[in-house]
């Protein structure tokens, strides 16, 4: 069961992952360019539409959760038509080099949308892990007789104990690819200026939340390993 549920996470950590991981491939690291270098990378903007307001703070909510931290998210954004032309769907447009166009493709499109929504997925995903890991609660048994007795403690007690070595390598091979993603992407100041300007949000679009908690479930999960032989 441990095996088919690591199975899993493989495929869903790649899916999430996949979005970001082929946008990473077309700016080199360090690169200030905004434009790509590896191709010519351009944003296409929907026209605006009745849904486009509602639609437009689904995806700065979803935005700010995944590409700020807490202490940079905004509580109110202005509402101004510069951020509303880049709300609903944008796309980014990518000119494919002559040696990479698949049937005759010359161009590879990544709606804006996909990378947001995957991001938080996999931001769910290493929630989830920790809380399946790290976080599972056990109430002692409550003593009724003696009634000065002092309140049970929750003490933590993970699944973690039940993973077999094979199956948590692969767990962790999982949370350094996910924390190498974000690293990769935060050493990127032209793609993460391009999508500020994309989202509208207030500042450099970066993943430091996603790295700081793929990076603390696996020193954590390492730890508790060790500590467990």
């Amino acid at each position: 069961m441990w095996r088919l549920a690591c199975c899993a996470l493989q495929d869903a950590f790649s899916a999430t992952l996949e979005p970001m991981k082929n946008l990473l491939g077309y700016f080199h690291s360090g690169s200030e360019s905004f434009s790509g270098d590896a191709c010519e990378v351009k944003v296409a903007a929907p026209s605006l539409s009745p849904n486009a307001e509602a639609e437009y703070w689904r995806i700065r909510a979803m935005t700010q959760q995944v590409f700020m931290l807490d202490a940079q998210c905004s509580p109110k954004t202005p509402n101004n038509k510069e951020g509303f032309e880049h709300a609903q769907s944008c796309v980014l447009i990518i000119e494919l080099p002559p040696d990479e166009k698949p049937n005759g493709h010359t161009q590879k499109s990544i709606p804006f949308r996909t990378i947001v929504v995957s991001l938080l997925s996999h931001q769910v995903l290493l929630q989830n892990l920790y809380d399946i890991l790290l976080e599972e609660f056990v109430k002692c048994p409550t003593v009724t007789e003696d009634k000065g007795a002092s309140p049970p403690e929750a003490k933590t007690v993970g699944f973690l104990r039940y993973i077999s070595m094979q199956n948590l390598a692969v767990i962790f091979d999982l949370l350094l690819d996910s924390y190498r993603t974000a690293r990769e992407f935060d050493a990127r100041p032209g793609l993460k200026c391009l999508l500020m300007k994309v989202s509208g949000i207030g500042g450099a679009a970066n993943l430091y939340r996603q790295s700081a908690m793929s990076f603390n479930i696996y020193f954590q999960a390492l730890i508790c390993a060790l500590l467990t032989n």
